[in-house]
């Protein structure tokens, strides 16, 4: 009996070193570790600007930090700025929902940017669009749903923009595309009836 119960407690201890290896907190950022060397901003709490690093260290490992985790910030009101790094390929589901930006600059290197993610930012006004080639899902909720959003530039790096990516934006009056883009999905910009001017190839 004595080593049966020697036996559950070994087991939890070595779980509960298990989960504080798995994740972490460094400047009010949590995080998950997603691999030897790369990790997801978990759900946390913030508020002000907000500065997601390329890198993060924890126990004399230094991560790539690759993904912002399905609402990780979700309804976090008082977050006034965001920057967003090089390096960083996903955004989750909501992850950004209900924050206070104004201006948002999305990365070259993101590849997956999933519905709702900006979800009702009530002061999100500008988009500067930088991702070379990035995915939405197919659920037909787009990233920046509800937003005040009037104004999207787009980089002269993209080459595709994808599908519902300003999707349902009745407030958005201008979009600037360059010649590098060579593919817009059908509906990308769908029910965008508040768009009044277009800069293309520009």
């Amino acid at each position: 009996m004595k080593t049966r119960i020697l036996t559950v407690l070994m087991l939890l201890a070595t779980v509960a070193m298990c989960a504080s290896a798995d994740n972490f907190t460094e400047g009010g950022i949590n995080y998950r570790t997603l691999s030897d060397n790369t990790v997801a901003v978990a759900k946390s709490t913030y508020s002000g600007a907000l500065v997601i690093p390329a890198t993060v260290s924890n126990n004399g490992v230094t991560y790539s930090v690759t993904e912002i985790g399905d609402s990780a910030f979700i309804n976090c009101s008082g977050i006034t700025e965001l920057t967003l790094p090089e390096g960083l390929l996903y955004i989750g589901r909501r992850a950004f929902m209900g924050i206070g930006i104004s201006e948002l600059t999305l990365p070259e290197s993101l590849e997956t940017l999933l519905y709702y993610a900006f979800r009702e930012c009530p002061n999100l006004t500008t988009v500067y669009y930088n991702p070379v080639n990035c995915e939405t899902d197919n659920t037909g909720n787009p990233p920046f749903y509800k937003t005040t959003l009037t104004s999207v530039v787009i980089s002269d790096k993209v080459q595709s923009l994808p599908k519902q990516l300003c999707g349902g934006q009745t407030a958005l009056t201008e979009v600037t595309i360059p010649r590098s883009v060579t593919s817009i999905a059908s509906n990308a910009f769908n029910n965008c009836t508040g768009v009044t001017k277009l800069n293309y190839n520009a």
